[in-house]
């Protein structure tokens, strides 16, 4: 398995959860796939759309949908885990606070400065 982390998204939140993916430390490799967008808002190329999943779940084993609309994002979220391999997983900055009895659910971004409390 590797190390690599695909952003479904090319907008802002999907910058800032790259960022976040980032300074975790834990991905080799990071790129974004957007069905409209052909880079990020810093400038970064975007390497597919999501019609491409399939065929990219061979370089990248981690997912993470970037898209702020929360519908959109929930029903994208349904299809990566009823059609594909990936792995969802939660963004979680350094700099947040989470309490030890706080549960983050599987493809969540923390952002930094949050604090999420108990229950």
């Amino acid at each position: 398995m590797n190390k690599n982390l695909l952003i479904v998204g090319a907008g802002i939140y999907a910058v800032v959860a790259s960022e976040i993916a980032v300074d975790m430390g834990c991905f080799d490799k990071i790129a974004f796939v957007d069905d409209e967008k052909k880079e990020t808002p810093t400038g970064v190329k975007v390497i597919g759309t999501t019609r491409d999943l399939e065929v990219l779940a061979t370089q990248y084993d981690s997912i993470v949908v970037a898209i702020g609309n929360p519908k959109v994002r929930l029903d994208m979220l349904d299809r990566i885990k009823a059609e594909t391999s990936y792995q969802i997983v939660s963004l979680i900055s350094t700099r947040a606070y989470i309490s030890p009895s706080a549960q983050i659910r599987q493809g969540c971004i923390v952002e930094p400065m949050a604090v999420v409390q108990a229950g």
